[in-house]
């Protein structure tokens, strides 16, 4: 009678438990994020977009889509209205974005923490090999395109020149041209300043079909260089990055940030952050600015780490 009574009582608890498992299933949402990546088509989209992949496959009940907004300012604001939940952006927008420059958190930019570094943007100068042109001096009366007017690009490109002894107006600046490597080639200008990833596909493909060369900062510069610019430090792109090109080239550049929302929950970041360089050889696929990802440098953010990120890397330490 009592084995009996027990295996009613054993089936009973079963299907209770099973019943119970089942409703808590169904009652679990899939968590969708959005993933901000800025300019379409360029490297931080292609990483945003491999990445967003990786996580809807690797990250239990997780979809994740990319979106790139056009531009930088709008990407933080599309962050701002929780549009997107984590972004790829420059470590001095999300500083700024923080409000951290005044000390004080003064707009909802406030919500961003670091899961990580990703890799350098760097400011690449690159000219035609006929040019004679060697070194930043050599740019003084030359034609130079230095992306759109009051650009991050701009900013560097002047602060660049004038570390080397050449005024900005030196040079004849070309702002915002439509075809710049076309231009280049066409010897309407003489020298592009690119402030981007490498390998950046346009440097590329002119070291693949034509004679191009980049031109390097001086080291003795780059104290003057970061002294004015708290974010840009000094950078090597290394020889074999493109074509032709077998030294190191001393350069500036500022880190690239992985970042997230702060009212994401703790579990979920800290799986994001261990997904992140899980994910390196597919990322490294869809671009080679994917290779600068290392999980030893992910923490050396400008700004705090999300506290799921800062676990991650504290258990990584612990187990090392």
């Amino acid at each position: 009678m009592l084995r009996v009574w027990l295996g009613g009582f054993s089936v009973l608890l079963l299907s209770v438990l099973a019943t119970s498992c089942a409703d808590t299933s169904a009652r679990v949402e899939p968590t969708k994020l959005v993933v901000g990546t800025v300019w379409p088509g360029a490297a931080w989209d292609r990483v945003g977009q491999a990445l967003a992949r990786a996580y809807s496959e690797r990250v239990p009940n997780v979809t994740a889509t990319a979106q790139p907004s056009g531009n930088l300012d709008l990407q933080v604001a599309a962050f701002e209205r929780g549009d997107v939940n984590l972004a790829i952006l420059d470590v001095e927008t999300a500083y700024l974005a923080r409000g951290q420059e005044s000390g004080q958190r003064t707009t909802p930019g406030g919500a961003l923490r670091a899961v990580a570094v990703l890799f350098s943007t760097a400011v690449q100068i690159v000219v035609r090999s006929d040019t004679g042109i060697f070194a930043i001096k050599d740019l003084r009366g030359r034609r130079v395109s230095v992306g759109a007017k009051d650009s991050p690009t701009a900013r560097a490109a002047q602060l660049i020149l004038e570390s080397h002894g050449v005024p900005f107006d030196s040079v004849q600046a070309v702002f915002g041209a439509e075809d710049p490597a076309g231009a280049l080639r066409a010897r309407t200008l003489d020298a592009l300043v690119l402030y981007s990833p490498f390998q950046n596909p346009l440097i590329a493909q002119m070291a693949g079909a034509e004679g191009v060369r980049l031109i390097p900062v001086r080291r003795d510069t780059l104290g003057t260089i970061e002294e004015q610019h708290h974010f840009l430090k000094s950078t090597t792109i290394p020889g074999g990055t493109y074509k032709d090109q077998d030294d190191d080239v001393l350069t500036v550049g500022m880190d690239v940030l992985l970042v997230c929302r702060e009212d994401l929950p703790e579990p979920l970041v800290y799986d994001l952050a261990r997904t992140l360089f899980e994910s390196v050889p597919v990322l490294r696929e869809a671009h080679a600015s994917a290779a600068g990802i290392d999980v030893e440098r992910g923490p050396t953010a400008a700004i705090p780490l999300h506290p799921g990120a800062a676990r991650y890397y504290r258990e990584r330490e612990i187990l090392r």
